[in-house]
C-alpha cells in the first residue's frame, strides 16, 4: 500500500533509474557510510495519531485527515466531490487517474469501513485475470486510488492489516446514505401500522407489499434480499372491491413515503455499468416498486384517486422495468373503465419490456387488454352534435 512505483518484469535500465531517482526525492535525509559515501536513510512513515488508539500494532494507515467535507453520488453516474476553504473556488472534484481506480474507491465507500479481504477485491474486480496478474493490477490501481484522493486533498484512512483494507471517509455525506435515513424513518414512521403489513393482510390486500428493513446495514440487506416477501397480484381477481377500506398510513408517514421517493433520483450507479452493482440496483429498485405501491393503496382507500394513478405514474418513470407497478396502474385503469388511458400506457409499458428486457407483458395484463378493447370507454369525451 504505501509503495512509490512498481517494476514488472523483464526491468528496463531506464525504469530502475527512473523509481531511484523518485525513492531519492522521497528520502529527506542522508546520512555517511563508513566508506564516507553518502547514502539515503530509510525512514518510517508517520501514522495518524488515530492508529494507535483504532488499530492494532501491525496495521498501515495512510491518507489525509483535514476539515474538508465530502460528498458523494451514487444514483445516476458517481460523483465524489471535496469542498473546502483551501480550494480556490470552495469545490473540487476527484479526478480519477483510471476507471479501475474509479470502481476500486465506490466499492470501497460502500463498505462504510468495513474490512474487504483482498482475495474478494481481486475475484469481484479481476475475476478473468490470472491471479498474479491480478494482485499486480489491484496494487497499481490502489496506489493510482490515492493518487487521485492525494490530488483532491480528500480526507480519508486506509487501513490494511491481515490481507484485509478499510476504507474510512471523513465528514463524509452521500445520496444513498439520504436514501436510506429516508427509509428508515418511514418505516420507524409507520411501525403502528405494521399490521398491516402482515401476511393476512397481503392476501386480503394484493398490492400491499412490505419492504426491506433501513435499519440493516446495506450489505446485509443485501444478502438477504432473495429472502423479501412480495405479492404481485397477478393470480388474483381485477374485480373493483365494493368494500371501502381504511387508510392504511397517518400523514407523517405519508411524508415520510414520500420523501423517500423524491431521494431516488436515478438508477444505482446506472452510468458507470459495473456488474457487481446490478444487485444493488434491483435491491434499491424493488425498495422503490414497494414503497410506491403501498402509498398508491393508501390513497385508493383513502378515496384519493388522482394521488394514487400519480404515484403509480412517477414510479414507472424510476422504475419502468418492474412490471408490477404497471399491472397496479393497468389494473385501476381496467376497473375504471377508461379504456384510452389502459391502452396508451399499455403500449408504453409494451415497448419498455420488449425493447429493454425482450420480454412480453405478463398472462394478467395480457387479459386485460382483451377484457378493456370489449369495454365501453365511461371516460371518453361525449361526441359533439
Amino acid at each position: 500500500v504505501q509503495a512509490v512505483g512498481y517494476l514488472v518484469k523483464p526491468a528496463l535500465a531506464q525504469d530502475i533509474l527512473k523509481l531511484t531517482q523518485r525513492l531519492i526525492r522521497l528520502l529527506p535525509k542522508v546520512a555517511e557510510n563508513d566508506d564516507g559515501r553518502v547514502a539515503p536513510v530509510l525512514q518510517p512513515r508517520q501514522l495518524p495519531s488515530t492508529q494507535s488508539a483504532g488499530h492494532p500494532r501491525g496495521d498501515a494507515t495512510e491518507g489525509k485527515t483535514n476539515s474538508v467535507e465530502v460528498s458523494l453520488r451514487y444514483f445516476g453516474s458517481f460523483l465524489c466531490v471535496c469542498a473546502s476553504n483551501d480550494c480556490p473556488d470552495g469545490v473540487r472534484t476527484v479526478k480519477w487517474r483510471t476507471r479501475k481506480a474509479k470502481e476500486l474507491f465506490v466499492y470501497l465507500s460502500l463498505r462504510n469501513g468495513k474490512p474487504v479481504t483482498i482475495d474478494h477485491l481481486l475475484d469481484l474486480l479481476w475475476g478473468e485475470v490470472e491471479e498474479r496478474q491480478a494482485r499486480t493490477q489491484f496494487h497499481t490501481t490502489l496506489y493510482q486510488m490515492k493518487q487521485s484522493l492525494d490530488a483532491a486533498s480528500m480526507p480519508y484512512r486506509l487501513v490494511t492489516t491481515a490481507g484485509q483494507y478499510v476504507l474510512m471517509l471523513e465528514g463524509m455525506s452521500s445520496d444513498l446514505q439520504q436514501f436510506l435515513s429516508a427509509s428508515r424513518m418511514a418505516v420507524s414512521l409507520s411501525s403502528a401500522s405494521r399490521n398491516s403489513f402482515n401476511q393476512a393482510s397481503c392476501q386480503q390486500n394484493k398490492d400491499v407489499v412490505p419492504w426491506f428493513d433501513p435499519n440493516d446495514t446495506l450489505w446485509e440487506q443485501l444478502l438477504s434480499a432473495a429472502t423479501i416477501p412480495k405479492t404481485d397480484g397477478r393470480e388474483s381477481s381485477s374485480e373493483m372491491q365494493e368494500d371501502p377500506k381504511p387508510p392504511l398510513f397517518d400523514n407523517e408517514s405519508i411524508q415520510a413515503f414520500e420523501e423517500v421517493l423524491r431521494q431516488y433520483r436515478g438508477t444505482f450507479l446506472e452510468a458507470e455499468r459495473y456488474e457487481w452493482a446490478s444487485a444493488f440496483q434491483m435491491l434499491l429498485q424493488q425498495q422503490v416498486a414497494h414503497m410506491s405501491m403501498n402509498l398508491a393503496t393508501h390513497h385508493f382507500n383513502a378515496g384519493k384517486e388522482q394521488e394514487a394513478i400519480q404515484t403509480l405514474l412517477t414510479a414507472t418513470v424510476k422504475v419502468p422495468w418492474d412490471e408490477e407497478v404497471h399491472a397496479m396502474l393497468l389494473r385501476h385503469y381496467c376497473q375504471s373503465r377508461n379504456r384510452a388511458a389502459f391502452l396508451v400506457h399499455y403500449r408504453q409499458m409494451e415497448h419498455v419490456l420488449r425493447k429493454e428486457l425482450g420480454i412480453q407483458p405478463s398472462r394478467e395484463c395480457r387479459t386485460m387488454l382483451e377484457r378493456i378493447r370489449t369495454m365501453e370507454d365511461t371516460h371518453a369525451a361525449p361526441e359533439r352534435s
